[in-house]
Protein backbone atom coordinates (compact mmCIF):
# COMPACT_ATOMS: atom_id res chain seq x y z
CA UNK A 1 0.00 0.00 0.00
CA UNK A 2 2.89 2.32 0.75
CA UNK A 3 4.27 1.61 -2.74
CA UNK A 4 1.00 2.83 -4.29
CA UNK A 5 1.20 6.05 -2.28
CA UNK A 6 4.84 6.61 -3.23
CA UNK A 7 3.86 6.16 -6.89
CA UNK A 8 1.13 8.81 -6.38
CA UNK A 9 -1.57 6.32 -7.40
CA UNK A 10 -4.08 7.86 -5.00
CA UNK A 11 -7.00 7.29 -7.37
CA UNK A 12 -6.86 3.54 -6.66
CA UNK A 13 -9.21 2.71 -3.83
CA UNK A 14 -7.62 0.22 -1.44
CA UNK A 15 -10.12 -2.53 -0.48
CA UNK A 16 -11.47 -2.15 3.04
CA UNK A 17 -11.51 -5.05 5.51
CA UNK A 18 -14.94 -5.86 6.95
CA UNK A 19 -14.98 -7.82 10.22
CA UNK A 20 -18.05 -9.89 11.07
CA UNK A 21 -18.94 -12.59 13.57
CA UNK A 22 -21.21 -13.50 16.43
CA UNK A 23 -21.17 -11.86 19.85
CA UNK A 24 -18.18 -12.97 21.90
CA UNK A 25 -16.22 -14.26 18.91
CA UNK A 26 -13.35 -11.85 19.60
CA UNK A 27 -13.80 -9.34 16.77
CA UNK A 28 -12.82 -6.27 18.79
CA UNK A 29 -9.73 -7.99 20.23
CA UNK A 30 -8.71 -9.11 16.74
CA UNK A 31 -9.01 -5.55 15.40
CA UNK A 32 -6.98 -4.27 18.36
CA UNK A 33 -4.31 -6.86 17.62
CA UNK A 34 -4.15 -6.07 13.89
CA UNK A 35 -4.24 -2.28 14.25
CA UNK A 36 -2.56 -2.11 17.65
CA UNK A 37 -5.25 0.35 18.72
CA UNK A 38 -7.40 -0.61 21.70
CA UNK A 39 -11.06 -1.10 20.74
CA UNK A 40 -14.10 -1.21 23.08
CA UNK A 41 -14.76 -4.66 24.52
CA UNK A 42 -18.54 -4.24 24.69
CA UNK A 43 -21.09 -5.38 22.12
CA UNK A 44 -20.92 -3.57 18.79
CA UNK A 45 -24.32 -2.00 18.02
CA UNK A 46 -23.41 0.01 14.94
CA UNK A 47 -20.69 -0.18 12.28
CA UNK A 48 -17.36 1.06 13.63
CA UNK A 49 -14.89 2.11 10.95
CA UNK A 50 -11.25 2.59 11.89
CA UNK A 51 -9.01 4.21 9.30
CA UNK A 52 -5.26 4.13 9.82
CA UNK A 53 -2.87 6.47 8.02
CA UNK A 54 0.87 6.92 8.15
CA UNK A 55 1.83 10.42 9.31
CA UNK A 56 4.59 12.19 11.19
CA UNK A 57 2.42 12.95 14.24
CA UNK A 58 0.18 10.68 16.31
CA UNK A 59 -3.49 11.68 16.58
CA UNK A 60 -6.97 10.14 16.61
CA UNK A 61 -10.36 11.67 15.78
CA UNK A 62 -13.64 9.97 16.70
CA UNK A 63 -16.83 11.14 14.99
CA UNK A 64 -20.27 10.02 13.78
CA UNK A 65 -21.56 9.61 10.22
CA UNK A 66 -25.35 9.58 10.23
CA UNK A 67 -26.96 7.14 7.80
CA UNK A 68 -30.43 6.69 9.28
CA UNK A 69 -33.31 8.79 7.96
CA UNK A 70 -34.17 11.65 10.30
CA UNK A 71 -36.92 14.19 9.55
CA UNK A 72 -35.69 17.15 7.48
CA UNK A 73 -32.13 15.81 7.67
CA UNK A 74 -31.75 17.32 11.12
CA UNK A 75 -29.08 15.07 12.53
CA UNK A 76 -28.10 15.29 16.20
CA UNK A 77 -24.89 17.26 16.51
CA UNK A 78 -22.01 15.15 17.73
CA UNK A 79 -18.84 17.12 18.27
CA UNK A 80 -15.89 15.06 16.95
CA UNK A 81 -13.30 14.25 19.59
CA UNK A 82 -9.61 14.61 18.76
CA UNK A 83 -6.97 13.12 21.04
CA UNK A 84 -3.25 12.37 20.96
CA UNK A 85 -3.71 9.49 23.41
CA UNK A 86 -4.30 6.14 21.70
CA UNK A 87 -5.41 4.73 25.09
CA UNK A 88 -8.41 7.10 25.03
CA UNK A 89 -9.80 5.80 21.73
CA UNK A 90 -11.84 2.96 23.29
CA UNK A 91 -13.53 5.30 25.80
CA UNK A 92 -14.45 7.93 23.18
CA UNK A 93 -15.69 5.22 20.81
CA UNK A 94 -18.02 3.83 23.48
CA UNK A 95 -19.35 7.34 24.13
CA UNK A 96 -19.95 7.93 20.41
CA UNK A 97 -21.82 4.63 20.04
CA UNK A 98 -23.97 5.39 23.10
CA UNK A 99 -24.77 8.83 21.65
CA UNK A 100 -25.87 7.25 18.37
CA UNK A 101 -28.11 4.66 20.05
CA UNK A 102 -29.77 7.26 22.28
CA UNK A 103 -30.66 9.51 19.35
CA UNK A 104 -31.76 6.87 16.83
CA UNK A 105 -33.92 4.93 19.30
CA UNK A 106 -32.78 1.53 18.01
CA UNK A 107 -30.84 -1.37 19.51
CA UNK A 108 -28.84 -1.74 16.28
CA UNK A 109 -28.34 0.99 13.69
CA UNK A 110 -26.52 1.65 10.43
CA UNK A 111 -25.12 4.98 11.66
CA UNK A 112 -21.32 4.79 11.60
CA UNK A 113 -18.84 5.60 14.35
CA UNK A 114 -15.72 6.77 12.53
CA UNK A 115 -12.23 6.48 14.04
CA UNK A 116 -9.39 8.15 12.13
CA UNK A 117 -5.94 7.34 13.48
CA UNK A 118 -2.61 8.58 12.17
CA UNK A 119 0.97 8.10 13.28
CA UNK A 120 4.43 7.10 12.07
CA UNK A 121 3.90 3.46 13.12
CA UNK A 122 0.72 2.92 11.10
CA UNK A 123 0.22 1.71 7.54
CA UNK A 124 -2.74 2.85 5.44
CA UNK A 125 -5.60 0.51 6.32
CA UNK A 126 -9.38 0.66 6.79
CA UNK A 127 -11.28 -1.87 8.90
CA UNK A 128 -15.02 -1.99 9.63
CA UNK A 129 -16.48 -3.88 12.59
CA UNK A 130 -20.11 -4.88 11.97
CA UNK A 131 -22.67 -5.70 14.67
CA UNK A 132 -22.97 -9.42 15.49
CA UNK A 133 -24.65 -11.76 13.01
CA UNK A 134 -27.91 -12.02 14.96
CA UNK A 135 -30.91 -12.30 12.66
CA UNK A 136 -32.68 -8.94 12.28
CA UNK A 137 -33.73 -6.63 9.48
CA UNK A 138 -30.99 -4.14 10.35
CA UNK A 139 -28.14 -6.69 10.44
CA UNK A 140 -29.27 -8.13 7.13
CA UNK A 141 -29.24 -4.62 5.64
CA UNK A 142 -25.75 -4.02 7.03
CA UNK A 143 -24.57 -7.30 5.51
CA UNK A 144 -25.92 -6.25 2.13
CA UNK A 145 -24.43 -2.77 2.36
CA UNK A 146 -20.92 -3.80 3.45
CA UNK A 147 -20.36 -7.45 2.49
CA UNK A 148 -21.77 -7.13 -1.03
CA UNK A 149 -19.22 -4.42 -1.78
CA UNK A 150 -16.88 -6.10 -4.26
CA UNK A 151 -14.07 -3.84 -3.11
CA UNK A 152 -14.04 -5.28 0.40
CA UNK A 153 -12.31 -8.22 2.05
CA UNK A 154 -14.54 -10.20 4.40
CA UNK A 155 -13.03 -11.46 7.65
CA UNK A 156 -15.37 -13.96 9.32
CA UNK A 157 -14.47 -14.47 13.00
CA UNK A 158 -15.51 -17.51 15.00
CA UNK A 159 -14.21 -19.10 18.25
CA UNK A 160 -12.20 -22.28 17.62
CA UNK A 161 -14.43 -24.34 19.93
CA UNK A 162 -17.65 -23.37 18.09
CA UNK A 163 -19.39 -25.57 15.53
CA UNK A 164 -18.09 -23.70 12.55
CA UNK A 165 -20.08 -25.40 9.79
CA UNK A 166 -23.36 -24.73 11.60
CA UNK A 167 -22.54 -21.13 12.48
CA UNK A 168 -24.64 -18.26 11.19
CA UNK A 169 -21.44 -16.41 10.29
CA UNK A 170 -20.29 -18.94 7.68
CA UNK A 171 -23.79 -19.05 6.16
CA UNK A 172 -23.82 -15.27 5.73
CA UNK A 173 -20.34 -15.23 4.16
CA UNK A 174 -21.19 -17.97 1.67
CA UNK A 175 -24.34 -16.10 0.63
CA UNK A 176 -22.43 -12.84 0.06
CA UNK A 177 -19.25 -14.32 -1.46
CA UNK A 178 -20.24 -17.72 -2.92
CA UNK A 179 -16.78 -18.42 -4.41
CA UNK A 180 -15.03 -17.25 -1.21
CA UNK A 181 -12.49 -15.38 -3.33
CA UNK A 182 -12.37 -12.37 -1.01
CA UNK A 183 -13.15 -14.01 2.34
CA UNK A 184 -10.83 -15.09 5.15
CA UNK A 185 -12.08 -17.28 8.01
CA UNK A 186 -10.39 -16.50 11.32
CA UNK A 187 -10.52 -18.87 14.30
CA UNK A 188 -9.98 -17.20 17.67
CA UNK A 189 -9.42 -18.39 21.24
CA UNK A 190 -7.42 -21.53 20.35
CA UNK A 191 -6.59 -22.05 24.03
CA UNK A 192 -10.23 -23.08 24.58
CA UNK A 193 -10.05 -26.17 22.34
CA UNK A 194 -8.33 -29.55 22.54
CA UNK A 195 -8.52 -30.08 18.77
CA UNK A 196 -5.25 -28.29 18.11
CA UNK A 197 -4.21 -27.67 14.49
CA UNK A 198 -6.68 -30.29 13.23
CA UNK A 199 -9.30 -27.54 13.19
CA UNK A 200 -7.43 -25.51 10.59
CA UNK A 201 -6.34 -28.54 8.59
CA UNK A 202 -9.87 -29.91 8.41
CA UNK A 203 -11.32 -26.61 7.27
CA UNK A 204 -8.75 -26.22 4.52
CA UNK A 205 -8.27 -29.89 3.67
CA UNK A 206 -11.58 -31.70 3.83
CA UNK A 207 -13.46 -28.48 3.22
CA UNK A 208 -11.76 -27.19 0.08
CA UNK A 209 -14.44 -24.51 -0.16
CA UNK A 210 -12.69 -22.71 2.74
CA UNK A 211 -9.42 -21.79 0.98
CA UNK A 212 -8.37 -18.98 3.34
CA UNK A 213 -8.25 -19.91 7.03
CA UNK A 214 -6.20 -18.47 9.89
CA UNK A 215 -6.01 -19.02 13.63
CA UNK A 216 -4.98 -16.24 16.02
CA UNK A 217 -4.35 -15.88 19.75
CA UNK A 218 -5.15 -12.24 20.51
CA UNK A 219 -6.01 -12.24 24.21
CA UNK A 220 -3.64 -10.48 26.55
CA UNK A 221 -2.82 -7.55 24.26
CA UNK A 222 -1.54 -4.66 26.35
CA UNK A 223 -1.43 -1.16 24.95
CA UNK A 224 2.04 0.21 25.49
CA UNK A 225 3.78 -2.82 24.06
CA UNK A 226 5.01 -2.62 20.50
CA UNK A 227 3.33 -4.52 17.69
CA UNK A 228 6.42 -6.67 17.38
CA UNK A 229 6.28 -7.59 21.09
CA UNK A 230 2.61 -8.53 20.78
CA UNK A 231 3.34 -10.74 17.76
CA UNK A 232 6.24 -12.36 19.57
CA UNK A 233 4.01 -13.25 22.51
CA UNK A 234 1.48 -14.79 20.16
CA UNK A 235 4.18 -16.70 18.27
CA UNK A 236 5.36 -18.24 21.55
CA UNK A 237 1.90 -19.72 22.04
CA UNK A 238 1.97 -21.45 18.64
CA UNK A 239 5.60 -22.55 19.06
CA UNK A 240 4.83 -25.59 21.22
CA UNK A 241 4.75 -29.11 19.82
CA UNK A 242 0.95 -29.27 19.63
CA UNK A 243 0.69 -26.50 17.02
CA UNK A 244 3.91 -27.37 15.18
CA UNK A 245 2.18 -30.56 14.05
CA UNK A 246 0.03 -28.52 11.65
CA UNK A 247 0.58 -29.04 7.95
CA UNK A 248 0.75 -25.29 7.40
CA UNK A 249 2.15 -23.20 10.26
CA UNK A 250 1.71 -20.08 8.11
CA UNK A 251 -1.97 -20.24 9.09
CA UNK A 252 -1.15 -19.31 12.69
CA UNK A 253 -0.77 -15.82 14.14
CA UNK A 254 -1.90 -12.29 13.46
CA UNK A 255 1.27 -11.50 11.55
CA UNK A 256 0.46 -14.21 9.01
CA UNK A 257 -3.16 -13.08 8.93
CA UNK A 258 -2.07 -9.56 8.06
CA UNK A 259 0.08 -11.00 5.26
CA UNK A 260 -2.89 -12.96 3.89
CA UNK A 261 -5.13 -9.88 4.04
CA UNK A 262 -2.48 -7.76 2.32
CA UNK A 263 -1.99 -10.35 -0.43
CA UNK A 264 -5.75 -10.52 -1.00
CA UNK A 265 -6.00 -6.74 -1.19
CA UNK A 266 -3.16 -6.60 -3.71
CA UNK A 267 -4.79 -9.28 -5.89
CA UNK A 268 -8.00 -7.25 -5.90
CA UNK A 269 -6.07 -4.09 -6.81
CA UNK A 270 -4.13 -5.90 -9.56
CA UNK A 271 -7.41 -7.07 -11.09
CA UNK A 272 -8.33 -3.39 -11.51
CA UNK A 273 -5.00 -2.30 -12.93
CA UNK A 274 -5.78 -3.66 -16.40
CA UNK A 275 -9.01 -1.64 -16.51
CA UNK A 276 -7.15 1.46 -15.30
CA UNK A 277 -4.44 0.88 -17.93
CA UNK A 278 -7.06 0.65 -20.68
CA UNK A 279 -8.70 3.88 -19.53
CA UNK A 280 -5.29 5.56 -19.48
CA UNK A 281 -4.57 4.42 -23.03
CA UNK A 282 -7.93 5.77 -24.20
CA UNK A 283 -7.14 9.17 -22.64
CA UNK A 284 -3.70 9.17 -24.24
CA UNK A 285 -5.17 8.39 -27.67
CA UNK A 286 -7.76 11.15 -27.23
CA UNK A 287 -5.08 13.70 -26.28
CA UNK A 288 -2.87 12.58 -29.18
CA UNK A 289 -5.79 13.07 -31.60
CA UNK A 290 -6.44 16.57 -30.22
CA UNK A 291 -2.76 17.46 -30.60
CA UNK A 292 -2.82 16.30 -34.22
CA UNK A 293 -5.86 18.50 -34.89
CA UNK A 294 -3.94 21.50 -33.56
CA UNK A 295 -1.42 21.10 -36.37
CA UNK A 296 2.34 21.35 -36.34
CA UNK A 297 4.09 22.48 -33.21
CA UNK A 298 5.06 26.15 -33.16
CA UNK A 299 8.73 26.34 -32.35
CA UNK A 300 9.61 30.00 -33.03
CA UNK A 301 8.40 33.10 -31.24
CA UNK A 302 6.96 34.50 -34.46
CA UNK A 303 4.98 31.32 -35.13
CA UNK A 304 3.58 31.29 -31.59
CA UNK A 305 2.63 34.99 -31.81
CA UNK A 306 0.89 34.47 -35.16
CA UNK A 307 -1.00 31.43 -33.78
CA UNK A 308 -2.10 33.39 -30.71
CA UNK A 309 -3.32 36.33 -32.79
CA UNK A 310 -5.22 34.01 -35.14
CA UNK A 311 -6.96 32.28 -32.25
CA UNK A 312 -7.86 35.60 -30.59
CA UNK A 313 -9.31 36.89 -33.84
CA UNK A 314 -11.39 33.73 -34.27
CA UNK A 315 -12.76 34.02 -30.73
CA UNK A 316 -13.67 37.70 -31.20
CA UNK A 317 -15.44 36.97 -34.49
CA UNK A 318 -17.37 34.11 -32.91
CA UNK A 319 -18.49 36.25 -29.96
CA UNK A 320 -19.44 39.16 -32.23
CA UNK A 321 -21.52 36.91 -34.44
CA UNK A 322 -23.23 35.30 -31.46
CA UNK A 323 -24.11 38.61 -29.76
CA UNK A 324 -25.42 40.14 -32.97
CA UNK A 325 -27.53 37.10 -33.74
CA UNK A 326 -25.80 36.56 -37.06
CA UNK A 327 -23.90 33.48 -36.02
CA UNK A 328 -24.92 29.89 -36.54
CA UNK A 329 -25.81 29.50 -32.88
CA UNK A 330 -29.30 30.19 -31.57
CA UNK A 331 -29.75 33.77 -30.41
CA UNK A 332 -28.88 34.36 -26.78
CA UNK A 333 -30.85 36.58 -24.41
CA UNK A 334 -28.18 39.27 -24.82
CA UNK A 335 -28.42 39.24 -28.60
CA UNK A 336 -32.24 39.37 -28.49
CA UNK A 337 -32.08 42.34 -26.10
CA UNK A 338 -29.59 43.98 -28.42
CA UNK A 339 -31.95 43.57 -31.40
CA UNK A 340 -34.99 44.84 -29.42
CA UNK A 341 -33.09 47.97 -28.40
CA UNK A 342 -32.15 48.66 -31.99
CA UNK A 343 -35.80 48.15 -33.06
CA UNK A 344 -37.06 50.50 -30.33
CA UNK A 345 -34.52 53.17 -31.30
CA UNK A 346 -35.55 52.86 -34.94
CA UNK A 347 -39.25 53.30 -34.13
CA UNK A 348 -38.60 56.30 -31.90
CA UNK A 349 -36.66 58.06 -34.62
CA UNK A 350 -39.49 57.42 -37.11
CA UNK A 351 -42.32 58.46 -34.76
CA UNK A 352 -43.80 62.01 -34.63
CA UNK A 353 -42.86 64.35 -31.78
CA UNK A 354 -46.26 64.00 -30.04
CA UNK A 355 -45.86 60.23 -29.77
CA UNK A 356 -42.40 60.60 -28.26
CA UNK A 357 -43.76 63.07 -25.68
CA UNK A 358 -46.43 60.56 -24.64
CA UNK A 359 -43.85 57.80 -24.18
CA UNK A 360 -41.64 60.07 -22.07
CA UNK A 361 -44.59 61.19 -19.94
CA UNK A 362 -45.66 57.58 -19.38
CA UNK A 363 -48.58 57.52 -21.75
CA UNK A 364 -49.54 54.58 -23.99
Amino acid sequence: MDTLNQANMTDIEVPSIVIMGETGSGRSTLISHICHVEMPKGTTKCPIRISLKRAATTQATIGVEWQSHIVANQYPEFEPVTTKSLEAIAKHTEEAQEFVLQHCGKSVTNDIVSIQVQGPEFADLTMIDLPSTVQSDMTEQLHRDFLNDQNSVIVAVQPTNAKWHKAQTSAVVESMDPKLERSVFVLTKPDLTDAGPDVVDSLRGTRSDYPHVCMVKCSGLVIGTTAEEAHTKEAEFFANALWKAASDCASFGTKNLRQKLGDMQMRMIQSKLQEIAEQTREKQNSIHHQLQQMGARHTTTADRRHYFQTQCKAVVEHLTASLSGKGKLEKTAASRLHDDCHEFRYRVLKAPLSTIRKVVDGGS
